[in-house]
């Protein structure tokens, strides 16, 4: 089954739930289709307040609610297990039936002709794919979700790391990301500075040829993380484009011990285990470059110390 994007599935999701709740439902099943866990044969992710509240612009308590609420609306089934490799019981979202429909008619959605029809001016209605025919997906039964247990569940067999997205509130659907000349462009409403533009194109080619994920090019919360990153490198002395690349090299090639320095918040979502969300790098940008010039400080001292000792080598050899 084709994986459907989480644009796909927040405009899929517009009239099913409520407010804040519809942006919720979107990021869980997205990440339910990377699951890597099954209960009663069905995709399975563990989710916390916590978790949600660092991606989404809610509280932790809202997080939870909307859980809650959205299990009762039939969207997937809460449980407390323990979260593997520890004794520690966390939230389990067990996707029903419902939620896999609700993923498969998303990744059939035509977002380009969707927008353009909903901007068009003799569209009196939505006409593609949108709410009217994902809820059509969900007038069932009320007992739909644990009756229907023979219903086939593929979970995802890719199980490496997919980018955790960040999304904003009342973000407009015609918010869309933009290629020129190797440069993203965010859209005019965000009224980005095109240094910003440029320097998120570098890193995106640095995310692209190292394989890692890519960041949501379409939230504004990555445009604005970006904002303050590029602001703090500029702050920094990183201002150049070499020193740009420089500083995002070391960045991918320590990351696997540099994550480890972050706070523990940072370090235990699963965002930021192959490279750091926007809102990590952000938050930590102080603390990470800090590792970073250490690191390249202990690298110069001991190149220097090398150099030293095969000077006095070969001017024993003279003698």
């Amino acid at each position: 089954m084709t994986r459907a994007t989480e644009p796909q599935l927040r405009h899929c999701v517009r009239g099913l739930v409520r407010g804040n709740a519809a942006h919720t439902l979107a990021y869980c099943l997205f990440w339910s289709q990377h699951a890597t866990h099954e209960i009663d044969g069905k995709p399975a992710i563990y989710k916390t307040g916590r978790e949600i509240a660092a991606e989404l612009p809610i509280t932790p308590r809202t997080a939870n609610e909307h859980l809650k609420l959205l299990a009762r609306e039939g969207f997937w089934s809460i449980s407390y297990r323990p979260k593997p490799g520890t004794i520690v019981k966390v939230t389990w979202l067990t996707m029903s039936a419902r939620s896999l429909k609700l993923i498969e008619l998303a990744s059939s959605i035509d977002l380009s002709k969707a927008r353009r029809e909903a901007r068009s001016p003799t569209s009196k209605r939505w006409k593609s794919v949108g709410p009217s025919e994902a809820m059509s997906a969900f007038h069932t039964s009320e007992n739909a979700t644990s009756s229907q247990s023979n219903t086939t569940s593929k979970t995802a067999e890719n199980t490496s790391f997919i980018p955790t997205k960040t999304q904003g509130k009342n973000v407009p659907s015609s918010v869309k990301t933009q290629e020129a000349g190797g440069n993203l462009k965010a859209a005019k409403w965000m009224k980005i500075d095109p240094e910003v533009e440029s320097f998120a194109g570098e890193l995106r080619n640095v995310w692209v040829t190292a394989s890692l994920p890519d960041w949501d090019w379409t939230s504004q919360y990555t445009w604005q993380n970006l904002t303050e990153i590029r602001m703090k490198l500029t702050n920094s002395g990183y201002g150049s484009p070499a020193k740009l690349r420089e500083f995002l090299a070391d960045l991918v090639e320590h990351w696997n011990w540099l994550r480890f320095t972050m706070g523990d918040r940072y370090v235990r979502h699963e965002g930021n285990l192959h490279r750091p969300t926007p809102l990590a790098l952000a938050a930590e940008f102080d603390r990470l470059l800090h590792e970073i010039e250490d690191k390249r400080a202990d690298q110069t001292k001991k190149e220097a110390i090398a150099g030293k000792s095969n000077l006095d080598f070969s001017f024993d050899e003279d003698f």
